[in-house]
């Protein structure tokens, strides 16, 4: 009888150790919870972790350079081949189809910003809603990455639209130093401006 009220003594003093309610629960629970691993990680772990993350970076990597622009690529075939298709329907259709075009090229955007053929759809689709200054923008733009003859005669024909009838002779007149056969194409007083500022008779 004496030994087990000893050893009941014994257990009231281990819980006797720790203060009563919420603090001694809390005190309690550090006890016994393990202490963390003070110890960094392993060389091998360290080395797996790099790995992961260079391939997630790798991954990242070949979608933003190889398959965005292909797909991209893509877009601005389809967006060509209706911005075509639009010429010939009527103009709701025309409008319509014109949405759906700077929609899609919005979304090709990020990819294409050094292509010269992104503006030029985007400013083409542009003219077929009447968005003349959004238009004459994408030319500009485009006109930034490539001086070809044809974008100056696709902003000097805008220009006209925003009644800028001196801007449009100095683009139609930049355009007719390239290739002459602009000025078969203007009638007029348009066509013998633009033939004098680029010096052809």
């Amino acid at each position: 009888g004496g030994r087990g009220s000893g050893v009941g003594a014994a257990h009231r003093k281990d819980d006797d150790s720790f203060p009563t309610g919420e603090k001694g629960t809390l005190l309690r629970d550090q006890a016994a919870s393990p202490t963390p691993d003070p110890r960094p990680p392993t060389p091998a772990k360290s080395i797996l972790l790099i790995r992961i993350a260079s391939v997630l970076i790798a991954a990242i990597g070949i979608d933003q350079l190889c398959i965005d622009p292909y797909r991209d690529n893509l877009t601005l075939r389809s967006v060509r081949q209706r911005s075509v298709l639009a010429q010939s329907l009527d103009a709701m259709r025309a409008a319509s189809l014109a949405r759906t075009n700077l929609h899609d090229l919005d979304l090709a955007e990020r990819s294409r910003r050094l292509d010269p053929e992104w503006y030029l759809l985007y400013g083409g689709n542009c003219e077929i809603l009447g968005r003349w200054a959004e238009a004459a923008d994408a030319y500009t733009r485009a006109l930034a990455i490539d001086d070809r003859p044809e974008i100056y005669v696709n902003r000097g024909l805008v220009m006209l639209r925003l009644g800028r009838t001196d801007a449009a002779v100095a683009d139609l007149a930049t355009a007719a130093r390239f290739d002459p056969r602009v000025l078969h194409d203007l009638d007029g007083e348009l066509r013998t401006r633009v033939a004098a500022t680029a010096g052809i008779r």
